[in-house]
């Protein structure tokens, strides 16, 4: 599960649009987007477990934090919680302005 999420945000932050990126961990993806107010809202993995999320969370977050583009500011992924069931691993996405000519 991890090496498929792991590719998906490669392809997804590997694109030359993408400014900044955040990996993290919610229970309401609309609500997390709003806070965030970023451009794109993916879901890595969805759980009951929020257990299991975190440990997926934080690896996806370990595997990418070196990277310039990645605003996570430790190893353990951001979290927000707003009384959702579900749990889920999203990634944040900022893109660049695009040129005005």
């Amino acid at each position: 599960m991890i090496g498929e999420a792991r590719k998906r945000v490669s392809a997804i932050v590997g694109r030359h649009e993408v400014e900044e990126f955040c990996i993290g961990r919610t229970d309401d993806t609309d609500a997390a987007r709003r806070q965030k107010d970023c451009d794109e809202m993916v879901v890595l993995y969805e759980t009951e477990e929020v257990d299991e999320a975190r440990v997926v969370a934080d690896a996806l977050t370990k595997a990418f934090l070196g990277l310039q583009k990645c605003s996570n500011k430790g190893e353990q992924a951001e979290e927000s919680s707003f009384g959702g069931r579900k749990n889920y691993v999203c990634l944040a996405v900022w893109n660049r302005e695009a040129p005005t000519y």
